[in-house]
């Protein structure tokens, strides 16, 4: 969403091709209030032949002079073939973005990387060390690869961050965020045992949904920091509560 609405429209005209899905109503929401065509597909899995052939319609539809590919892992995803599918439906050059190459990978991501490879004419990587795993373990060649860092938007206007209590004119300690889906995975509970080892003036703000929302509201009660740990949900707006933070 932030790639799309961020194009400049006089050189760039964006479309998403997303799958049908319940979860991604309010991806699609953000898309057309940017203004963006959303095309919706049907894709099960890998060897899907009606996701296939869905993908392949909206690209021969389009005509798109670059395909842009959003994958977790190193061609992983269980669309690393829409590469080909895109290539042999007319797109003129697909770029895959990586995020994640330092996750091992297993024979039938192999195969399937080993396809989907020879259609990327460009894979972009967050860091120098994400490039290093791309080469080293995943066999990319370096000509492809260039490394984008992360970008945020300037609510600055340049002139840098300020502490919250800075801009309040007041102290009321330090103020941490954690931006993230409520999954095992992303550590929210070490988070948490480790607010209880921190000065009673330190405060949390949990920003995101998942699984774990009532595991760990009573975790944070079970280590007594239930007045210092907040959980709010779902946020549209992730950049300023970033903005009004001492910490990510």
């Amino acid at each position: 969403h932030l790639l799309a609405s961020g194009l400049d429209r006089s050189r760039y005209e964006p479309s998403v091709v997303i799958c049908r899905a319940e979860k991604l109503k309010r991806f699609r929401e953000w898309l057309e209030g940017a203004g963006i065509p959303v095309h919706e597909i049907e894709w099960d899995g890998v060897f899907s032949i009606c996701g296939a052939r869905s993908f392949a319609r909206v690209v021969r539809d389009l005509s798109p002079q670059i395909v842009h590919l959003n994958l977790p892992g190193p061609f992983d995803s269980k669309y690393g073939l829409a590469a080909p599918v895109a290539k042999s439906a007319g797109a003129a050059g697909v770029v895959a973005t990586e995020h994640l190459p330092m996750i091992g990978s297993f024979r039938k991501a192999r195969i399937l990387r080993g396809i989907s490879g020879r259609f990327i004419d460009r894979v972009i990587t967050v860091s120098a060390d994400n490039r290093k795993h791309l080469v080293e373990e995943h066999g990319v060649h370096p000509d492809k690869i260039r490394v984008v860092y992360n970008g945020i938007p300037d609510l600055h206007g340049g002139t840098g961050a300020m502490r919250r209590s800075e801009k309040a004119g007041r102290s009321r300690g330090m103020e941490i965020v954690m931006v993230g889906a409520l999954e095992e995975r992303k550590g929210h509970r070490l988070m948490i045992d480790a607010m209880a080892d921190l000065p009673d003036d330190v405060f949390l703000s949990v920003i995101g949904e998942g699984e774990l929302a009532a595991s760990l509201a009573k975790l944070a009660e079970d280590r007594k920091v239930a007045g210092r740990v907040r959980f709010s949900g779902y946020s549209a707006d992730v950049a300023s509560i970033l903005d009004e933070a001492d910490l990510l």
